[in-house]
């Protein structure tokens, strides 16, 4: 599948070690993520647990399921209010070029933008809004908004 410079231009992930300047593509994480799920899903579940899982759909259709839930999981990270996020270690050298990445592209005005309630927007909850306004049904777009172990109050 061919990905747009827009596309790979979103950071999933970001850290400075030493110096070293290291950021992921959200496609690359979310890709990561869903082949993990899966090999989890396939390996490591004992029996019982796959049967607990599919005693309502199929085991193919669970394993489609799981493998959806970790690839779209962190989807709400393709939003302003993360894009735009500082580093954890102030690394404002690589905030800048990851922000001036993005204006490069069709992503222009994210260098300008204060966001006055960005905290109120965490990625989760981001997430599990916009499945929920795609249409996905809301008891698996809720799995999304507490995919850090915090479900969403609203």
């Amino acid at each position: 599948m061919e990905l747009s410079d827009d596309a790979l231009s979103l950071w999933g992930k970001k850290s400075n070690q030493d110096g070293d300047e290291r950021w992921l593509p959200l496609v690359a994480h979310m890709v990561d993520t869903m082949n993990v799920g899966h090999w989890l899903y396939n390996t490591w579940l004992s029996d019982g647990q796959r049967s607990f899982l599919t005693t309502r759909i199929c085991d193919a259709e669970m394993s489609k399921l799981v493998m959806f839930l970790c690839y779209i999981h962190d989807l709400g990270k393709a939003t302003p209010a993360f894009q735009t996020k500082e580093s954890y270690n102030h690394d404002y050298q690589l905030d800048e070029e990851l922000l001036n990445r993005l204006a490069r592209r069709s992503f222009k005005g994210l260098d300008d933008l204060r966001l006055q309630n960005r905290g109120k927007s965490p990625h989760a909850r981001a997430g599990e809004a916009i499945l929920e306004k795609a249409g996905l049904n809301e008891t698996v777009a809720a799995i999304i908004g507490g995919h850090h172990g915090k479900p969403q109050s609203g």
